[in-house]
């Protein structure tokens, strides 16, 4: 009788430990999600600014057009056919008596909850299993590569984020790589303390290897490596963004963990800096 009521206990505790094991991600998320809606509360007024524009020519001229062709770079109208109405506005103050490691915060417009605030450390694991607020949690917080510059004035910045599959933090980003959203969110912005925004335009989107990418490479690029950072983007990009960046101009790389989680492999979001704005 004693057997089979330890069998029967230890078959509880390991369907126990499943049922956290299962469930353990979805209650990091929520963690997470309570953290940053506090912070938010905290630190911005206007939580949600916009863009608009016209998809549906967009749409159309990706129709129409033959990926094959080697003059689908060509620039296009694209981003002439966007406005940015507001910006957000950020405490940064607030934000850096909670975490001094904060150096901005990134916001996609009209992207569902795409608004967090980005940190930077002396090496790239403290921020994939440490919130914002410096508590263990394995969603982490976006940050930049600790050896890109903390102001964003290298030429290439990387910014790495989770990917979740209820699409909190990266795993939104996903909607670039969907052949019905990926041209809704043309923008990105990127908040500094020094009140500016930085104003990046989306030029492509792709599942890559890490290994040999010149994408993952930081520090100092010559006129020549700049343009084949931007080739091997374009190049790699599941869909025509009709956007050609100048190679004298920054760029920006989001990147998480992919659908699959290939451990090979990540979602790398390329944008193109557009604008720097002075906000009052």
């Amino acid at each position: 009788m004693k057997k089979k009521f330890l069998i029967v206990a230890i078959c509880l505790i390991v369907c126990g430990v499943c049922l956290y094991k299962y469930f353990e991600p979805n209650i990091e998320i929520k963690k997470a999600q309570d953290e940053y809606n506090d912070i938010v509360d905290t630190v911005i007024k206007n939580k949600q600014p916009s863009v608009t524009g016209n998809e549906t020519v967009i749409e159309e001229e990706n129709e129409e057009t033959d990926d094959s062709d080697d003059s689908k770079y060509d620039t296009g109208s694209y981003d002439a056919s966007w406005e940015v109405h507001e910006y957000l506005d950020i405490d940064f103050d607030a934000l850096l008596e909670i975490n001094d490691d904060c150096i901005g915060w990134i916001y996609i417009p009209n992207m569902t909850q795409f608004s967090y605030p980005i940190c930077k450390s002396a090496d790239n694991h403290d921020y994939l299993v440490t919130s914002f607020k410096k508590t263990a949690n394995e969603v982490g917080v976006p940050f930049v590569d600790y050896l890109c510059a903390t102001d964003f004035s290298d030429f290439n910045t990387l910014i790495y984020g989770h990917y979740t599959v209820t699409h909190y933090m990266f795993g939104e980003l996903y909607d670039y790589m969907s052949g019905t959203k990926h041209n809704h969110y043309p923008l990105i912005q990127i908040y500094t303390p020094d009140n500016k925004v930085r104003i990046y335009q989306v030029f492509s989107a792709e599942e890559i290897y890490v290994d040999g990418s010149p994408i993952f490479t930081v520090g100092n690029f010559s006129m020549s490596q700049r343009q084949n950072l931007i080739n091997t983007a374009l190049q790699g990009s599941r869909f025509n963004f009709y956007v050609t960046p100048n190679p004298e101009n920054n760029i920006l790389n989001l990147v998480c963990c992919t659908e699959a989680v290939d451990k090979e492999r990540r979602l790398v979001i390329s944008a193109t800096l557009i604008d720097t704005v002075e906000l009052n």
